[in-house]
């Protein structure tokens, strides 16, 4: 079976179970590979997948369930880690770690559309749902139209807020990749970790309403962290139903 093929049936049973309740029974994967006519392995591939991405909870024994407490993410959605937390009715927030002003380096240049020895803002951000660290994005911008950034983005909290409110620049997303990697040391030393938890690194390309790219970020985030309310409960000692899980949404 080819990508493409495997891509449409996960995107399929997602779309069909998008409206179910939270800790409904999904089919056997037997079930599932009688109807497209595949092999159980391919079924146990977009599955396991569906599972590292938080859509789905297996267990043994149990079978599959549809999580609950996601948060939607729509094409007209900001690309604002803020705005998706508001709109799950918790509180998002950023800490500024570090900024500093530099050269732009090469892949930076290629994806923001740069001349080499541009200077641009590198700016280290703590991200939290409810007080809880969540994500580490480091954000790429040309300082030359944005002068006092970091001062400003103390001031709205959200860099996206900055650009629209202070600078009148509203940004969309261009494209967005994200794949699971090994937590990295200073991201568990940020959040203050006794041991290890699962992160995908999640690499955007952001650009104003015109089409001029603006940002490009690199942000290591829990895959817990866009099923925040399920977070939130863990993190507060509540004991969750055996089948709910605690990874995250597309």
């Amino acid at each position: 079976m080819t990508a493409p093929t495997t891509a449409s049936i996960a995107e399929l049973l997602c779309a069909e179970w998008s409206g179910l309740p939270p800790r409904t029974r999904l089919p056997s994967d037997r079930a599932l590979a009688e109807r497209f006519d595949v092999g159980h392995g391919v079924i146990g591939r977009i599955m396991a997948d569906l599972e590292r991405q938080g859509l789905v909870r297996r267990q043994r024994g149990s079978g599959s369930f549809w999580l609950g407490d996601m948060v939607s993410v729509a094409v007209t959605t900001p690309p604002s880690f803020a705005h998706l937390i508001r709109n799950a009715g918790l509180t998002p927030g950023s800490t500024l770690l570090s900024v500093e002003t530099r050269r732009v380096a090469t892949t930076e240049r290629k994806h923001l559309r740069l001349s080499p020895n541009t200077a641009v803002w590198c700016i280290r951000r703590l991200l939290t749902v409810e007080r809880i660290p969540v994500g580490v994005a480091t954000s790429v911008l040309p300082a030359r139209d944005l002068k006092a950034l970091p001062a400003e983005l103390e001031s709205y909290g959200s860099l996206f807020d900055t650009l629209d409110r202070r600078y009148h620049r509203p940004v969309v997303r261009a494209w967005k990749r994200q794949r699971p990697v090994e937590l990295p040391r200073f991201v568990g030393e940020v959040f203050g970790l006794q041991t290890p938890i699962s992160v995908e690194l999640q690499e955007s390309l952001n650009r104003v309403v015109d089409g001029a790219p603006i940002e490009y970020a690199r942000t290591y985030m829990r895959t817990d962290a866009l099923n925040p309310h399920a977070l939130i409960r863990r993190a507060h000692g509540v004991r969750l139903p055996q089948q709910e899980a605690s990874r995250r949404c597309r």
